[in-house]
């Protein structure tokens, strides 16, 4: 998982806030544009499922169409 570090460094100290992907890209890299920033996305998610796969994070569904998901770092 390429991003899991970031991901890790970024949800962990804030165990009560709500992520979008588009706030985990940011952090990951804030300049990226265009195909360097859908590939960042891409490896984001993939790791961000990996994390939920395995209960480090937990994922809320989009409530509706054309909304979003929110990742929370796992209470433990």
């Amino acid at each position: 998982m390429k991003y899991a570090k970031e991901i890790i460094c970024l949800l962990e100290p804030y165990p009560d806030r709500d992520f979008r992907i588009g706030d985990v890209v940011r952090f990951v890299n804030p300049v990226a544009q265009g195909k360097a920033r859908d590939r960042i996305r891409l490896g984001v998610s993939r790791a961000l499922f990996a994390l939920v796969d395995i209960g480090s994070v937990h994922m809320t569904s989009p409530k509706c169409e054309r909304s979003f998901a929110l990742y929370r770092w796992n209470k433990k």
